[in-house]
């Protein structure tokens, strides 16, 4: 993996802990989820690891909207 298919894949980790300033959590996991697929056609990662990286950011989404005991903000 080259450095900038390295940066690429850091960004995607970059992304899942901290969102944008402006980004609510639905734009995050859209996001995350754009980023993944754009890492397979590049060749970055294979589909396996899409795959990986999809159910990450799923868990992330779930765990933050799923709180019990609180209602579903997309804004979190």
């Amino acid at each position: 993996m080259d450095s900038n298919s390295h940066s690429n894949l850091a960004s995607w980790y970059r992304l899942l802990e901290v969102p944008g300033i402006d980004m609510n959590c639905v734009e995050q996991y859209e996001e995350l989820m754009k980023m993944a697929d754009k890492l397979q056609r590049q060749g970055v990662i294979s589909a396996e690891e899409r795959n990986a990286l999809i159910l990450e950011a799923t868990a992330h989404y779930a765990s933050v909207v799923e709180k019990p005991g609180e209602h579903f903000s997309p804004s979190l």
